[in-house]
């Protein structure tokens, strides 16, 4: 694959009419009679109800652009002036010490061409939770649901991929604090600053209650039919006061990688790795010590091509620390407009 991002036609040009055939294309020899009949006159319209075959390069480049759908996260896929929607359900089962929790959230993203080798995206998640409390003798249930934090920013096709080196995608996340915040009031309206950890253990989170601004680099080499690629992403927290107390909440170190394997033109499958830091929380100057912690997970995914304008992707991500949680379940339905 000479150059794996940002390249390909949107699948409306693949059922649409080419501008012109393909020059190198010989026909055979016909009749002038034939020929007469065959060739419109100079000035006719064209048939527009018999349109022609991608050619194969076009067809090479939309094949490349399914194979990286796995990295539509990472990755400048969207073509400029075009749109790109994933409909995705998620669910995640954590087992902590005071109980279970459960989350189960559909998250629509849409993604937007700009201009070649830029993308801008939004994502909107709906978000039902669930923690079980174990008591001594009894089981607490608490649910919540409502819109979690909403995220958009961009990326940005940085250096294409060439034979002697990698393609790199840089981004810029946004998320807002439209969620729940996961903070309890812990002395009932005083509004008395706390040094100690404010965030509610007995309900589930579905917002994080701060701004959160992520940047990204990523760099992906393909080595036919492999996918090679890499991130490094670190995200800051801005602090905010809740209750009166400042919580300061730790910035996040992550480096995964991965490769993808294009088994053929409409089935990839694909292995990542993530391992996170996450610096400590503090509240009014005091530092947690619990609260810095180092998750590790394994995902594992696969895409199909159902059509030139649908696919579908799923996968699971499986925690391999303490600090993880222990399995998250997707099913992304992506449809390009």
């Amino acid at each position: 694959m000479a150059r794996v991002i940002g390249t390909g036609p949107t699948s409306s040009q693949l059922a649409q009419t080419s501008a012109t055939p393909d020059s190198s294309t010989t026909t055979p020899a016909t009749t002038p009679a034939a020929a007469q009949k065959e060739k419109p006159p100079p000035g006719t319209p064209k048939d527009q109800s018999s349109p022609l075959p991608a050619t194969p390069k076009e067809q090479q480049e939309e094949t490349e652009r399914n194979s990286l759908e796995f990295l539509r996260n990472e990755a400048v896929l969207v073509q400029p002036q075009k749109v790109e929607g994933d409909f995705g359900l998620a669910y995640v089962h954590s087992s902590q010490q005071l109980g279970n929790v459960r989350v189960l959230s559909q998250i629509s993203t849409v993604r937007f061409g700009i201009i070649e080798g830029l993308e801008g995206f939004v994502g909107l998640p709906l978000t039902w939770g669930q923690r079980q409390l174990n008591n001594i003798a009894t089981v607490t249930t608490t649910e919540l649901n409502g819109i979690g934090d909403i995220k958009f920013g961009l990326k940005y096709n940085t250096i294409n991929e060439g034979p002697d080196r990698p393609a790199v995608v840089t981004g810029i996340t946004v998320s807002a604090p439209t969620g729940k915040a996961p903070y309890f009031d812990p002395t009932k309206g005083a509004g008395t600053a706390q040094t100690s950890d404010i965030r509610d253990p007995t309900v589930p989170q579905i917002g994080t209650g701060h701004w959160i601004v992520t940047g990204s680099v990523t760099a992906l080499k393909s080595y036919d039919p492999l996918i090679l690629f890499g991130s490094i992403v670190y995200s800051h927290w801005l602090p905010r006061k809740f209750f009166g107390t400042l919580v300061e909440p730790g910035g996040v170190w992550e480096v995964n990688s991965g490769i993808g394997f294009s088994v053929n033109d409409t089935d990839t499958l694909a292995g990542q790795l993530f391992v996170d830091y996450a610096n400590r929380w503090k509240f009014t100057g005091n530092p947690i010590t619990q609260t810095g912690i180092t998750p590790i997970n394994l995902k594992l995914g696969y895409t199909h091509i159902l059509s030139p304008s649908d696919l579908i992707n799923p996968s699971v991500i499986f925690g391999l620390t303490r600090d993880a949680n222990d399995a998250l379940v997707m099913l992304d339905w992506i449809h390009r407009f």
